[in-house]
């Protein structure tokens, strides 16, 4: 046994001193103030729907999110190669449905000053959304509403590649397809998504990194018109354009916070079912903004970030129903603790 260990750990330290490695600890605590993502209307009505919903504990909840990062740099002269594999788990306090885990692997090779060939994969084995009728089941129960738990899977995989354009500016072009495959009772819902990004980042003012990204996305509903009752007249397709500027400040290094920034994302969406029996999605768009402000400080050795953040969506729709039924409002706040063991 004794021989064995020993054998073990010995090809761990050739390894790492041939291709050296981090590994980083990420905690943080947060709270969210509709993590249902609830319309006010629904909001305001009794408990008891409440739960139905899904909010067994009310509206809000505490977050805690614990992650694990390891980083391998695949050469040992400027650590230009690395690859990222790490996991994270969320834990809701209000509601366990919503605990789910995630893991993601990256990797990055830079070919020389601002030109970088990054790819990576996110996979995300079940996230539960809320409870919702199944209409399936309405259809041939006339009588009977039932809500359900609806939950879905979530694989994402990218490729980027960025080029200098001029001092201290790059331009980075990203490709991504998205699958979100839901449990039996929303099957309807399936969708895979292609999305186009264009960002321009720059530090050409210094101890500021500006940068705007513009993304186009198509999802295509892969049951449509599978033979399920609720997919024979509703295509929940969609077309959509996002538009995302960053800025950040460094500070002093003698000072308290390190860096300070804020961001903005639109997502401009329209659903292009065009069926007038699909009154939930026919001519409905939406503007999804979300404002996000954040600091950060590195402090012996520990990384701190406190973040806020302000999400809006309003839904446009030919009928009142579906604008309030589909648009809510959100802040949340987070505290994030990262150290770095090795």
């Amino acid at each position: 046994m004794n021989k064995k260990f020993i054998a073990l750990f010995l090809v761990w330290f050739n390894f790492s001193t041939v291709y050296p490695f981090q590994f980083t600890f990420t905690n943080s605590l947060g709270f969210d103030s509709n993590y249902l993502r609830l319309s006010s209307n629904e909001m305001s009505r009794p408990v008891e729907l409440i739960q139905q919903y899904g909010g067994l504990n009310g509206v809000s909840s505490l977050i805690n999110r614990t992650k694990l990062g390891l980083r391998y740099f695949l050469d040992t002269k400027d650590k230009s190669f690395f690859i990222d594999l790490s996991s994270r788990y969320s834990l809701y306090s209000s509601n366990s449905d919503k605990n789910f885990f995630s893991y993601s692997f990256l990797f990055s090779k830079k070919i020389k000053s601002y030109t970088f060939l990054k790819g990576g994969y996110r996979y995300m084995p079940e996230y539960y959304l809320r409870n919702f009728i199944d209409r399936d089941f309405h259809y041939y129960y006339d009588n009977i509403y039932p809500y359900k738990g609806c939950y879905f899977s979530q694989e994402t995989i990218w490729i980027s590649y960025s080029l200098k354009v001029m001092k201290r500016t790059w331009f980075e072009l990203k490709v991504s397809q998205k699958s979100m495959f839901y449990n039996d009772r929303f099957h309807e819902y399936d969708l895979f998504i292609n999305t186009f990004q264009g960002s321009i980042k720059t530090k050409l003012i210094k101890k500021y990194f500006f940068e705007v990204s513009l993304s186009s996305s198509s999802a295509n509903n892969t049951t449509y018109q599978d033979g399920s009752m609720s997919t024979m007249f509703v295509d929940r397709g969609y077309n959509e354009i996002a538009l995302r500027p960053s800025v950040s400040y460094k500070l002093k290094k003698s000072s308290f916070i390190n860096v300070l920034g804020s961001s903005l994302s639109f997502y401009q969406r329209k659903y292009i079912s065009n069926s007038h029996l699909d009154l939930l999605h026919i001519d409905r768009t939406h503007l999804d903004s979300k404002f996000k402000m954040w600091l950060k400080s590195d402090l012996n050795g520990f990384t701190y970030k406190v973040s806020l953040i302000f999400r809006q969506r309003v839904t446009d729709s030919p009928f009142l129903w579906v604008e309030s039924l589909k648009s809510f409002s959100k802040y949340e706040a987070n505290i994030e603790v990262s150290y770095r063991l090795f």
